[in-house]
C-alpha cells in the first residue's frame, strides 16, 4: 500500500526537477508561490469537509474516497515543496504510538 505513495512522490521529484509548468500540473503547483499550494489543500478539505457532511444524503464513499485522494496527493506535493518525505510523516506518528493525544499536544515545543 505504501508504494503507491513511494510512486507518487517520485513522480512529484521528477516533475518537480524539470519544472515544466506548461506540460505538468504538479510542476504548474510547485512553480507558483506557496500560498497556492495552500490554498488548493484548503479547496480540498472543505470538498472533502461537504462530502462527509452529505454522506447520509447520498450514502456514496466513492466521493470521500476521491476527495480524501486529492488531499493527500496535493499534501505530497506540499511535503516535496518542502523536501520533507511521506516517511518523515510516518515516523512522527510512529513516535506517537502509545500516547494519548492531549499529552502529545502538551509535550510539542
Amino acid at each position: 500500500m505504501f508504494n503507491i505513495i513511494k510512486k507518487l512522490e517520485k513522480i512529484i521529484k521528477i516533475r518537480k526537477k524539470k519544472m515544466n509548468f506548461k506540460k505538468s500540473y504538479i510542476a504548474s503547483v510547485l512553480y507558483r508561490k506557496n500560498n497556492y499550494i495552500l490554498r488548493k489543500i484548503s479547496e480540498e478539505v472543505l470538498e472533502l469537509i461537504l462530502e462527509s457532511k452529505d454522506y447520509k444524503k447520498k450514502k456514496k464513499k466513492k466521493f470521500i474516497i476521491y476527495e480524501c485522494a486529492d488531499l493527500i496527493f496535493h499534501i505530497l506535493i506540499l511535503l516535496s515543496k518542502f523536501n520533507i518525505s511521506f516517511k518523515d510523516i510516518l515516523n512522527e506518528l510512529k513516535k506517537r504510538k502509545n500516547i494519548s493525544g492531549i499529552k502529545e499536544k502538551k509535550n510539542r515545543k
